[in-house]
């Protein structure tokens, strides 16, 4: 059964409960609810046991609190004998479920499950949390006022646009939801500004930034990756929402971070060795990764083998942990490893 009938089965009831012109039986009632949901999908009739357990949850404390009174008439049965049934309307005919505060536990359960999401600092999408927080403080005595929990979010994405970078989240999110394309006005760092018909679909964080990923207009077969903080304008597309199949578990299968390449992956052959040894053994740089520690000169390291595509994010986390790791193989990869090492000395006078 689902809530959606429950709670259109409990404002069927409580109108019948409100209505001062007639007696409602059990069977009054169980007509009118029956006949209510008639006209939802995939109708299915309700019992009498049913209706009891729904009057029983009205009048609970727990449930909605409703004060329902039973009261006896008498009318004719089928047959035409008089009978005597019972009948049932609130106690005050004003009432409402629809104008019952929250009770105590309830606004406990609900302020307990938007406190699971308010301790998770740094959605953009969830911002209304804070407020409707402070709404839900004021049913319930609850007073947790600092995040407990906090993601790689930089706050600042953006720089001065910080704030406008975080209003083009939103409206992302909210085309993702609603299948909606739009027109991104795009400033990309290599090729300068450029504007996309952009059917997004998916984000993703690394490194605490945020990318969105979705197909063009012009390229419905290519995912494209965009990053939040270069787009600098958003507004609604008229284009039909080209709604792929994308599963980002698959996708981002084969590489590290967000920039997926053509290439097939590779065996990559690395060795870490003082503190990143132990850290990388605990934090796999890939989910391919295979590690055993071994001897290398008489010191303990650990020989790790990943099975991965190469990009920017790999060269990054290597050069992350550059004064212990050791790259074996492929040989591009050394060589570019090699390339950023002697560009930094040199930028550090070092060379």
């Amino acid at each position: 059964m689902s809530s959606s009938k429950a709670i259109h089965r409990y404002r069927l009831l409580d109108k019948c409960f409100r209505d001062t012109s007639r007696e409602y039986t059990l069977t009054d009632l169980l007509d009118v609810v029956n006949r209510g949901l008639s006209e939802m999908a995939n109708p299915k009739p309700v019992s009498e046991r049913q209706l009891y357990v729904d009057i029983a949850y009205m009048r609970s404390p727990d449930g909605l609190d409703a004060e329902i009174d039973t009261f006896r008439i008498v009318r004719p049965d089928e047959n035409g004998h008089n009978r005597p049934y019972t009948a049932y309307r609130y106690h005050d005919p004003t009432f409402s479920i629809d104008h019952v505060p929250l009770t105590t536990k309830q606004a406990a359960t609900i302020t307990s499950a938007m406190e699971s999401l308010r301790i998770v600092a740094g959605l953009p999408q969830f911002a209304w949390i804070q407020e409707s927080f402070k709404g839900m403080r004021a049913m319930a005595d609850y007073n947790i006022n600092v995040p407990r929990i906090q993601l790689d979010v930089n706050p600042y994405l953006g720089g001065p646009r910080a704030m406008e970078v975080y209003k083009h989240f939103e409206q992302i999110f909210t085309a993702i939801q609603d299948k909606q394309s739009l027109v991104v006005e795009y400033c990309c760092f290599k090729n300068g500004p450029c504007t996309y018909h952009f059917h997004p679909c998916f984000f993703k964080q690394f490194r605490g930034f945020w990318y969105a990923f979705g197909v063009t207009t012009s390229d419905p077969e290519n995912i494209l990756t965009l990053a939040m903080d270069r787009i600098s304008g958003i507004k609604p597309c008229s284009d039909t929402y080209i709604d792929i199949d994308f599963d980002p578990q698959s996708y981002f299968y084969d590489f590290i971070g967000v920039i997926n390449t053509p290439e097939p992956p590779v065996k990559v052959h690395l060795q870490f060795k003082g503190w990143a040894a132990p850290y990388v053994e605990n934090c796999p740089l890939h989910g391919s990764q295979q590690a055993s520690w071994i001897e290398v000169d008489g010191e303990r390291v650990l020989d790790v083998k990943l099975f991965v595509k190469l990009n920017e994010e790999l060269e990054g986390a290597l050069l992350y942990y550059c004064d212990c790791c050791k790259v074996l193989s492929p040989e591009s990869l050394i060589e570019r490893h090699h390339n950023h090492l002697i560009k930094a000395m040199k930028i550090n006078g070092l060379m």
